[in-house]
């Protein structure tokens, strides 16, 4: 660590939110770049390491940065399913209205590169419906979960607890039918 006073001279400029904090999400992608364009091997635990972080306060504006750097990723760089579980994580907890369908895409282009959805894919899924706030999510994460059963991974407690949490928020007339639904649904598991 340093033991000077001040920031070190590594030729970032600090930028500030409103309340005076220094924009350390953006700085991490600035270095990144940095040593990107020093030469420096960049890994995918390095650009895990970022997409982590960003995780922690994740924004509409971080999980489109996220989005953006996935994108620009070498091609020597090859995403894993945990590449794909931190990108799905930034756009499942923004609470965006359009963040279900940036999840999504995620899944689709996993699923086109050969991974499989796993259950904590489907949960992020059931999140990002739920985090919302839209009207139709409580449909949408059914759709999930159906999905979910037909391709053979077993509801968790937590996929459970999370259609039960949209049905118990939802202002649609058989949101109570469907939380006794998935009460039943987790008696028998």
């Amino acid at each position: 660590l340093p033991t000077s006073r001040g920031p070190p001279s590594t030729g970032i400029v600090s930028s500030s939110n409103r309340h005076g904090v220094s924009d350390v999400r953006h700085e991490c992608e600035v270095v990144l770049d940095m040593l990107r364009k020093k030469g420096v091997h960049i890994t995918l635990d390095m650009y895990h390491a970022l997409f982590e972080f960003w995780s922690h306060r994740p924004t509409a504006a971080i999980a489109e940065r996220g989005s953006m750097l996935f994108s620009r990723m070498p091609s020597f760089v090859e995403p894993t399913e945990q590449t794909y579980l931190l990108l799905m994580r930034l756009w499942s907890h923004c609470g965006q209205p359009f963040g279900p369908e940036r999840v999504s895409e995620l899944v689709e282009h996993m699923q086109a590169m050969g991974l499989e959805p796993t259950i904590q894919i489907f949960e992020l899924q059931l999140e990002a419906w739920l985090r919302s706030q839209r009207f139709d999510a409580p449909k949408r994460c059914e759709e999930v979960f159906r999905s979910m059963i037909r391709v053979n991974v077993s509801p968790s407690k937590l996929s459970l607890l999370l259609l039960m949490t949209v049905w118990s928020q939802s202002r649609l007339p058989m949101a109570v039918q469907k939380c006794w639904e998935v009460i039943a649904i987790m008696e028998s598991t």
